[in-house]
């Protein structure tokens, strides 16, 4: 009929985590849907190969899951984490919570979300998955695209959208570059990762206090432990790579390990809100691609640089829960911010900088957290004198809580 909505057809490219979840809100609009992954299906490998940092799961990612009716699902497999447990360099341990009594993140196996995902998506008839389909070319104005299967074989499709969900080293993004005048930079940061496992006990339960997001801060370096449904812990070890370096034989990393992890020898052995905003610019425009598009990028572009900024704050140290406890109607905490909300991520940076004008009043100098080590040593600190009266008892905690937390 003349009067009928015509179907618009999507091809997302990437069956990764954000591709999967991407295909279950489009074909919840009524979109057909193909979705191509260059990989094998996951869901059918013994190994998948790749890193596989576990997924702390927090509000964010938790909205996204329920719009697609698959929150509970995947929360029977998640275990929940009320704090973080700071690992001292001499073994002590205390926990810090994250905030309210109800506000906690969850430990979630990345794999086994993904595998959710993607069957989720093909439960719906309008959605079709094709693996070891690699991404040769599209055509970003005709909606063309060419991919080669695992056969050998070039096929080819045409569709209404083309979204990219394939990961860091995008073939999407390369097109957009040949075919645009799209600025690209890349900028690597001088931190790496590697991956560690603490197994469950001799009796079958957790090495460790079970409900925590265990942490062993070192300055410039850190370690986290996530826990799994098996009673085993995700270990990832961030360090810069010069550090990585020299570790180089069995001898340095027992070396390595019993100064800076003495605790951890004897065990060894927030991107799906993405698919929310587009969503909603689909609803109010009315599911005009081409505004739509263009009011996602107008309203993500902050945000998406905004998320850079929080990355790296994990690598500073953090006093906010302090501060949050002497303040807690005007001072909210960063990660809480993140964490427990939809705050535009922007705007979540922007009220930090307006509540650390608390100690900046006015705003000559940097950020007082960032010389949190002129004051462990006991410098004196250009801040305290431009403080007013009321904000000195302030800055007396605030040094006794640095130096307790001082490793």
């Amino acid at each position: 009929m003349s009067g009928e909505k015509q179907v618009k057809h999507v091809a997302v490219v990437g069956g990764g985590l954000v591709g999967s979840l991407n295909a279950c809100f489009f074909a919840k609009r009524k979109y057909k849907v193909d979705l191509y992954e260059m990989r094998d299906d996951i869901r059918t490998m013994k190994v998948v190969k790749g890193r596989s940092i576990n997924l702390a799961l927090s509000c964010r990612g938790r909205e996204a899951l329920k719009h697609v009716g698959l929150e509970e699902e995947v929360l029977k497999t998640a275990i929940p984490m009320h704090a973080r447990m700071i690992h001292d360099l001499d073994g002590t341990c205390h926990p810090i919570p994250y905030g309210k009594s109800d506000q906690f993140i969850n430990s979630v196996d990345r794999r086994l979300l993904n595998e959710v995902l993607l069957t989720a998506a093909e439960r719906n008839p309008l959605v079709t998955c094709h693996f070891n389909h690699k991404l040769l070319k599209c055509d970003f104005n005709t909606g063309e695209l060419t991919f080669l299967t695992k056969e050998g074989k070039e096929v080819r499709n045409k569709v209404d959208l083309i979204v990219g969900n394939d990961g860091a080293f995008s073939a999407i993004r390369r097109q957009m570059m040949k075919d645009t005048l799209l600025d690209y930079n890349q900028e690597y940061i001088p931190h790496g990762y590697m991956e560690l496992t603490i197994p469950p006990t001799s009796s079958n339960d957790f090495a460790m206090g079970v409900n925590y997001l265990h942490i062993w801060p070192r300055n410039e370096f850190m370690m986290i432990a996530l826990p799994n449904l098996d009673k085993s812990y995700t270990l990832t070890l961030f360090m810069p790579f010069e550090n990585f370096n020299q570790v180089k034989t069995e001898d340095d990393v027992m070396d390595f390990f019993q100064r800076m992890f003495p605790d951890s020898i004897p065990l060894i052995g927030e991107v799906f809100e993405d698919c929310i905003v587009l969503n909603d610019m689909l609803d109010k425009h009315n599911d005009d691609l081409e505004l739509a598009l263009k009011a996602y990028t107008e309203h993500r572009n902050p945000d998406a640089k905004a998320i850079v900024d929080l990355a790296m704050y994990n690598y500073v140290e953090k006093i906010d829960n302090m501060l949050h406890w002497i303040f807690p109607n005007s001072w909210v905490p960063l990660y809480t911010m993140v964490s427990f909300s939809r705050e535009r991520y922007h705007l979540c940076i922007a009220k930090r900088k307006q509540q650390d004008k608390t100690f900046e009043p006015d705003n000559r100098h940097r950020d007082f957290f960032a010389r949190k080590d002129s004051v462990i040593t006991g410098q004196s600190s250009p801040v305290i004198s431009e403080l007013n009266d009321s904000c000195l008892v302030v800055m007396v905690i605030v040094q006794l809580t640095i130096r307790y937390y001082a490793l």
